[in-house]
């Protein structure tokens, strides 16, 4: 059972009282995932906060749409069909050494954190992914392309 951070199907994400954090990065995103639900609440999130999207069910057909558009961030799911979403990345590291790497994951992350940190991920998250975590994860994303680009 998955719970979706809307209130309502088109509610949008916040209501005329609630204050929706600073956005100061609003990349385009590639999303892997081979969850619809997953992928199509992410895409509808992203898009809401303002960023462009593309997504992919897998792998493979994220490797085809990762070259054809300027991609600054690609969150992508640990548990990719016959591959793991930690190898994938780093393998996406290599083709672009500054796009942000996001790996998002369904169960504890420890040992995961840990490895994937170490291997060219640059924020790893847990699911459920709630709108507030997805504004942190583009701030940080931000703060990391600000860094890249400055080369420091």
């Amino acid at each position: 059972e998955m719970h979706l951070p809307f209130a309502t199907a088109g509610a949008g994400i916040s209501g005329p009282s609630e204050a929706v954090p600073e956005i100061l990065f609003r990349p385009d995103v590639l999303i892997i995932d081979d969850d619809q639900s997953v992928r199509e609440m992410l895409q509808d999130v992203f898009e809401e906060l303002g960023c462009r999207t593309k997504v992919a069910r897998d792998a493979p057909g994220a490797t085809e749409i990762f070259p054809t558009e300027p991609f600054k961030m690609v969150v992508t799911d640990q548990n990719l069909p016959g591959i793991c979403g930690l190898e994938f990345a780093e393998g996406l590291r290599k083709q672009d050494p500054n796009v942000i790497l996001v790996l998002i994951s369904g169960w504890g992350q420890g040992d995961l954190l840990d490895k994937a940190l170490g291997s060219g991920v640059d924020l790893v998250s847990e699911k459920p992914l709630t709108v507030e975590k997805i504004i942190e994860m583009l701030n940080q994303a931000g703060a990391l392309h600000r860094q890249r680009l400055e080369g420091s």
